[in-house]
């Protein structure tokens, strides 16, 4: 967005241009509808795994509590996309922006991890391999 000079490519929020999908003419435009899009399609798979947690993982706080701090950060980060435009690229809102989609990341992978380690087959017996019934040594 910032590279391409696309912050402010469509000037209005929640509509682009007085509509729901903009007139595709300039490529600054096509970048900032994307991104529109991606935080659109970021909020469903949150929503969607808030769901999943909520009901299959409640119990586990080390996945429900990143998960409800995600929750939290995209409200907050869709917030100050509004704010964004709103303020048309005010210095605070937008650094904020950055800031907090980098949180967005970084607590994404936290999820990530943990669920991988949650959900993973158990741990093999110390000195066998899995591979074709055969025992591999281990050094």
């Amino acid at each position: 967005m910032r590279h391409m000079g696309a912050g402010l490519a469509i000037p209005d929020f929640p509509l682009a241009f007085g509509r729901l999908v903009p007139p595709l003419e300039t490529s600054a435009v096509v970048v900032h509808f994307l991104h529109r899009l991606g935080a659109l399609a970021v909020t469903l798979c949150v929503g969607w795994l808030m769901a999943r947690i909520l009901r299959q993982y409640r119990a586990k706080k080390r996945l429900l509590r990143p998960a409800l701090l995600l929750a939290g950060l995209v409200l907050l980060q869709l917030t100050l996309g509004a704010l964004t435009i709103w303020t048309r690229r005010a210095v605070l809102p937008m650094t904020a922006h950055v800031a907090v989609g980098a949180a967005v990341l970084a607590t994404s992978v936290v999820i990530a991890l943990r669920a991988v380690r949650l959900t993973a087959a158990p741990a093999a017996v110390p000195g066998q391999g899995f591979l074709s019934g055969r025992v591999v040594s281990s050094c």
